[in-house]
């Protein structure tokens, strides 16, 4: 802060002990490494009365359902905020965190320096998803499966979306029940297509 930092991520216990400076913002951060607790807009409140200038909550997604409250939370707080679930099924989540209002989100500096799980690298973020063009307008896609974490769809598909000059994205989501991943997560996301691997084909055919 001494050194005219432009903003400084600090835990939320330890805010109190900063000196505020005109040239540096300061971030108020929770992390949650066991999971998403209820009451996320309590949280963003509470993390607001600090002194700061952002708020910052990062919590562990258990379901696709966490990944959902967290984005939905994020309009919520009185102070921009950052929110977003770490681990597989909150993958989403940080693609997605501008769309809702998100202050940013977060990617690693190269495959294998994350740090924190899930996270995808800063390149992937800025040039494959294009997350910085996510708007509400953005058409949304994606390809669902137990695994997916290996699939190359995100790739292909983002890839020809860009080079067509679509307004749109496509996502991957590891999902264990087709029907409840329709109601629950992708009629909220307003998802215009998936694309279906093992082992929901059946479910698929059955619900087409």
């Amino acid at each position: 802060m001494d050194r005219g930092a432009a903003y400084i991520d600090a835990e939320a216990p330890i805010v109190h002990r900063l000196r505020r400076t005109a040239a540096t913002k300061i971030i108020a951060s929770r992390h949650d490494f066991a999971a998403t607790p209820d009451g996320l807009e309590r949280a963003f409140a509470d993390l607001a009365d600090l002194p700061c200038d952002i708020v910052k909550l990062a919590t562990t997604a258990r379901s696709l359902g966490d990944g959902l409250r967290m984005l939905q939370a994020l309009g919520s707080s009185p102070k921009p905020a950052i929110g977003l679930c770490m681990g597989e099924l909150g993958e989403f989540s940080r693609v997605l965190a501008l769309r809702f209002g998100g202050f940013l989100t977060f990617g690693s500096l190269e495959p294998g320096l994350e740090s924190a799980p899930g996270q995808i690298t800063a390149r992937d973020l800025a040039s494959l998803y294009r997350v910085k063009s996510i708007t509400r307008a953005t058409a949304l896609y994606a390809v669902i499966g137990d695994p997916i974490a290996h699939s190359m769809s995100p790739e292909i598909h983002n890839t020809a979306l860009a080079a067509l000059g679509r307004d749109a994205a496509y996502l991957r989501f590891r999902v264990h029940d087709f029907h409840d991943f329709l109601t629950r997560i992708a009629e909220p996301l307003g998802l215009r297509g998936i694309s279906v691997t093992i082992p929901h084909k059946e479910a698929a055919i059955r619900a087409a």
